[in-house]
């Protein structure tokens, strides 16, 4: 996952202006997700996005695969009140513009070991300080073991006799 971490970072780095077109802010943060947003004694910058996943694996011999979720927590600046009476309503909706500009560039992006990503889902996620958006791709990964040359059989291990002293 590493490669895909990477990738994004690069990704959302080369499209820095399909925000700046906007009148948006590109991401100034991203991290690997460890519960930033509850750690009060943690800082970041906005707008930022921390990315996390989970996989589901099965063997295929030297080579496992696997079902990735990738969830990116995608907290935009501050911005106005959205409601229908407010006086700063389009600058307020930026956001929603935000995240759709972060899933664009994020879709179908893929590495040499997982697929396309594919947006799957995305939910706003209500926390002690506010509310941000979660965006969630689906990909399939490819892991090959680091020893891949763990085959053979147990009567080819060669096993020293330990010397015995008698005293």
């Amino acid at each position: 996952m590493t490669n895909l971490y990477l990738k994004i970072i690069d990704e959302l780095e080369k499209n820095r202006q399909a925000f700046i077109q906007k009148g948006m802010t590109p991401p100034r943060f991203i991290d690997i997700w460890d519960g930033q947003l509850y750690d009060e004694n943690y800082e970041f910058v906005y707008p930022c996005i921390f990315f996390d996943y989970a996989a589901n694996w099965t063997y295929a011999g030297k080579t496992k695969t696997g079902t990735a979720t990738v969830e990116l927590h995608v907290i935009a600046d501050p911005l106005p009140d959205c409601s229908n009476v407010s006086k700063r309503l389009s600058e307020g909706l930026k956001r929603l513009d935000y995240y759709q500009i972060v899933a664009d560039i994020l879709e179908g992006i893929n590495t040499e070991n997982t697929t396309y990503l594919s947006l799957i889902n995305e939910s706003p996620v209500t926390t002690d300080y506010g509310i941000y958006h979660k965006l969630t791709f689906q990909t399939t990964v490819q892991r090959t073991y680091l020893n891949s040359d763990m085959t053979g059989r147990i009567e080819d291990i060669n096993i020293k006799q330990p010397k015995i002293y008698t005293i």
